[in-house]
């Protein structure tokens, strides 16, 4: 095991337990701290224990789930010795408090009582590590073939998003191409009408002596310089304030 995760260990402990130090949590027993009253100057230190052992717990079941990950063989084992360094940590705090304890006056029944609880967490925890060290070697086969087949699904997610974005790409231009068309065909519907505005106000302008029928050229000329301005056509804005003094 590394000096390094140890240290982690360590400081993960330490910071569990200084920031719960103002929090009413403690750990699950048959009895607890707070039906048992406390000698001056241990107070504290049972708590850290007591914290101690809830990160013991939290680190147990963070190695529990990492089990199942594509992590390598050393790695788990690593975790494994932190965690066992980790436990005996704990324990020697542990027995530390239970022989400042034993050597003062404020030894008591129910105290001794906890601190026998704590022991008996801290023997399962040892059950624990044995229990972890067997799965971890009988997943050392099987870990090696979990990295390859996440090795495998990365490249294929990989080749699926490179397929993915061609294809995003592909959309990209058929878009491209479907605006471009549809703008064409705007301005070839705007120049159509155009066309047959004008056609129609030249009719109206060559009619020299039926006011109805020039009067009704003059306002389908409108009606299609109307369309055209509708698709688009400046121009036939400007033709269509031309008509209105003729209509």
């Amino acid at each position: 095991m590394s000096k390094t995760t140890f240290f982690v260990l360590l400081w993960v402990a330490f910071g569990v337990w200084s920031c719960g130090n103002t929090k009413e949590q403690k750990v699950s027993s048959k009895i607890t701290l707070s039906e048992v009253e406390i000698p001056n100057g241990y107070q504290q230190r049972f708590e850290q224990v007591a914290y101690l052992l809830d990160s013991v717990a939290i680190t147990e079941s963070l190695i529990e789930e990492r089990l199942n990950d594509g992590t390598k063989f050393i790695d788990h084992l690593d975790r494994i010795r932190g965690f066992e360094a980790f436990v005996e940590y704990t324990r020697q705090k542990l027995i530390k408090l239970e022989n400042d304890l034993g050597s003062s006056d404020g030894q008591n029944q129910l105290l001794q009582q906890i601190i026998a609880q704590y022991h008996e967490e801290l023997e399962v925890k040892d059950s624990v590590i044995g229990r972890l060290s067997e799965q971890v070697v009988r997943y050392k086969g099987k870990n090696d073939e979990l990295v390859r087949k996440i090795d495998l699904q990365r490249q294929e997610i990989t080749s699926l998003e490179d397929e993915i974005n061609e294809k995003e790409k592909e959309l990209d231009r058929l878009k491209d191409s479907i605006t471009s068309l549809s703008k064409k065909m705007t301005i070839a519907k705007a120049d159509s009408y155009m066309e047959k505005a004008a056609a129609a106000e030249e009719l109206a302008n060559r009619t020299q002596f039926a006011p109805k029928k020039k009067k009704e050229a003059y306002q389908e000329a409108y009606q299609l310089y109307k369309l055209a301005y509708e698709a688009g056509s400046q121009q036939a804005g400007k033709k269509m304030e031309e008509l209105k003094s003729k209509m």
